[in-house]
């Protein structure tokens, strides 16, 4: 998804995502920032999801400061070294305790200067 900006400034854009795998060993995860359909330079970090049972569970949570102008866009991209195994978690209403669904990824995005 592109997020496209109609006013010029500077821009806090934050994120969590709950990542999650299913299998056992270690993956590498990379998530970045693109903006106008370029990797934005040292916006990447790595993650390694680890477990040895069959189920793991992360969040990575994150700021970028972006300098925007009016009708550029951004994209926070996401590569998993085992991509059949390793995904983007969202889940449902749990009960015991009774408790709120779990979204996938939750974005802001802040303009703090001009």
């Amino acid at each position: 998804t592109k997020i496209t900006f109609t006013t010029t400034g500077v821009y806090n854009v934050s994120f969590s995502m709950q990542l999650g795998k299913i299998d056992s060993g270690t993956d590498l995860v990379s998530i970045w920032l693109v903006q106008n359909g370029d990797n934005v330079p040292w916006s990447s970090t790595d993650l390694y999801l680890t477990d040895s049972g069959t189920k793991s569970r992360t969040v990575a949570a994150w700021n970028f400061f972006v300098v925007i102008a009016a009708g550029d866009n951004i994209q926070l991209m996401i590569s998993a070294e085992n991509d059949l195994k390793t995904s983007i978690l969202a889940l449902p209403e749990q009960t015991n305790p009774v408790r709120p669904a779990v979204p996938s990824t939750i974005l802001t995005v802040s303009q703090v200067g001009s």
